[in-house]
């Protein structure tokens, strides 16, 4: 009995501490809410834009390294071959020579995301020498390694150079909220 006005009353303290009586402090609130959410919206826009600018940079580097590393490893003598691919790796893309690709399928028999077509796509364009590439997001089984991005590239002699590649993005999830957080902080400054 004593509780069922306890919710009523503060509710309406409540409404009378953030909500102002004045005509004038009723606008500034409206108006402040406004800029608030102006500034989300720019700063997840631009978020976006960053992202989508990252992924076609991340494209380019690693059609480029691939295919030089496809030309390399095809005109290598087969026992070097795994050899060569592992002294081409890097810190971002890790490389495998071998019979099979460690993926499994290649195009048209694996099921994509979204991004994968994309992804394709746009390698073909950068180095259309590579031939069929395979790729699909998160670790696989015979790499087994932190890569985000794995896939195989069917060489001339129907051998694979398998790779995984890290996205820059992967490597630092907090981006998105340090972004936001920093351009917070300068509206407000």
């Amino acid at each position: 009995p004593g509780m069922t006005g306890f919710w009523p009353r503060l509710r309406a303290h409540a409404l009378r501490l953030f909500w102002p009586n004045g005509l004038g402090g009723r606008t500034i609130l409206v108006l402040s809410a406004a800029v608030v959410l102006v500034h989300l919206s720019t700063v997840l826009l631009y978020h976006d834009g960053a992202a989508d600018q990252a992924d076609a940079v991340f494209a380019d580097q690693v059609a480029s390294r691939l295919a030089t590393a496809a030309r390399v490893v095809t005109d290598t003598a087969l026992p070097q071959r795994d050899t060569r691919a592992h002294a081409l790796s890097s810190p971002g893309l890790e490389l495998h020579w071998g019979d099979h690709a460690t993926i499994g399928a290649l195009p048209g028999a694996e099921p994509d995301s979204m991004a994968l077509p994309n992804f394709r796509r746009r390698m073909a364009e950068l180095a259309p020498d590579l031939g069929e590439v395979a790729v699909r997001f998160g670790p696989a089984d015979a790499m087994g390694g932190p890569a985000i991005l794995n896939g195989s590239v069917r060489l001339a002699d129907d051998t694979f150079l398998n790779f995984g590649a890290t996205l820059a993005a992967a490597a630092s999830p907090w981006t998105t909220h340090s972004t936001l957080f920093s351009t917070t902080l300068m509206a407000g400054g």
